[in-house]
């Protein structure tokens, strides 16, 4: 459903750097005028007190506890730094039609934190649709019944009928994808990440305590591979794509991110104080001939084969593919991928273990092959790169 004025004339909808200014006696859109103050909790997140009950989730058989993850800044609204107004005579309103999506499930997810960005930016309200773009993509993620009341704690306001707009922007994701950030820090950013992921995996963590079909949905991979067992997993993620814009911000090793060799993933394991025989080497992919090939290389090399496994991607589901990496006790993946790349900035988010996403060759003198981090800290994973950032 989209705004339309009165006469039913519909809005246009324009690129992200299109405006529209609307007087607000004019125009009568269906969009509900926030009026309720903002959650306090919101305004300035408090660090956990150690030690509480209240302070800790669970996801799947796996407990995090807030004192264990970053923390975020106490001097912000909705992790943000400065201050957000949401100012309820300004609207931004992503377009809800799928048809307009812009890839899949990791370029969806970004494309919502820039919205959130852009609102922020430009001091106005985010205002989303029920159904269509950015809910749909944030139930599948989160399960079925994301609602106002959690929207709004991390800043974001549902429609419902009706009040007057003076502005109102309205963005297709595409837009979304490649907007620029205007004035916030790598830092800043990765705060913001943190307050919204914490919330919302909250939220999943309930959700799947309470209900055994949601519970069976996200936690399926994790029951099957790498529940009850003492050996520690390593998810690797298979994407055969390599865009090599990613060398003017990072230093790659290309073939090593599209193939994923045994020798660069058993040294990227013992790297991280983990052993091969101790691990459950686990592929996530999406059932591609270069995916087949990688797995086939991982099964029958020696230093793995006794180790490693192919989730099966036909009949499977990516979000409980993606909750046995986020879960995992190291996972690596390919930059070049969206979706390997929100995995990353969740793991640190919520606390968990190493992610190895940017590598590189690093030729020893002794002959032999090792690769090293290109780039360190989570704030890589927010920095602009390829026309977009995290």
């Amino acid at each position: 459903m989209s705004p339309s004025g009165r006469k039913g004339r519909r809005l246009p909808i324009l690129p992200i750097a299109g405006l529209i200014f609307l007087a607000s006696n004019t125009l009568r859109v269906a969009f509900n005028l926030r009026s309720d103050p903002i959650d306090a909790t919101a305004v300035a997140v408090r660090r956990a007190r150690p030690d509480t009950e209240d302070d800790c989730f669970s996801l799947c058989d796996v407990t995090l506890c807030v004192r264990d993850m970053p923390p975020i800044d106490r001097n912000t609204t909705f992790g943000y730094p400065g201050g957000w107004t949401r100012n309820s005579s300004h609207a931004i309103v992503p377009d809800n039609h799928t048809k307009s999506l812009f890839g899949e499930t990791g370029n969806n997810i970004r494309e919502f934190f820039h919205a959130m960005d852009l609102a922020h930016e430009s001091g106005s309200e985010l205002v989303v649709h029920p159904s269509g773009f950015p809910v749909d993509t944030l139930k599948r993620l989160f399960s079925s019944d994301i609602d106002g009341k959690l929207l709004n704690s991390i800043g974001v306001t549902m429609f419902n009928p009706s009040h007057d707009y003076e502005e109102m922007k309205v963005v297709l994701s595409t837009g979304l994808f490649s907007q620029r950030k205007k004035h916030m820090r790598q830092s800043q950013i990765a705060n913001h990440r943190r307050f919204v992921l914490q919330r919302l995996y909250r939220h999943l963590g309930g959700r799947i305590a309470n209900s055994s079909d949601v519970r069976d949905h996200f936690c399926s991979a994790r029951q099957t591979f790498a529940g009850g067992s003492r050996r520690r997993s390593v998810v690797i993620h298979s994407r055969s794509h390599f865009y090599r814009c990613l060398n003017l911000k990072f230093e790659i090793d290309e073939e090593s991110a599209r193939t994923l060799p045994p020798e660069f993933v058993v040294n990227l394991i013992e790297q991280t104080n983990l052993t091969v025989s101790n691990s459950n080497i686990l592929m996530i992919h999406d059932g591609s001939e270069a995916a087949m090939n990688s797995s086939e290389r991982l099964a029958s090399d020696p230093a793995t084969s006794r180790f490693y496994q192919s989730i099966p991607h036909a009949g499977g589901n990516p979000e409980s593919d993606m909750l046995l990496a986020i879960l995992s006790d190291l996972f690596i993946g390919n930059p070049s991928s969206t979706f390997a790349w929100y995995i990353a900035q969740v793991r640190h988010a919520l606390g968990l273990g190493p992610s190895r996403l940017f590598y590189k060759r690093d030729n020893r003198s002794n002959g032999n092959v090792a690769w090293a981090e290109s780039c360190t800290g989570e704030t890589c994973l927010y920095k602009r790169y390829c026309s977009t950032y995290g």
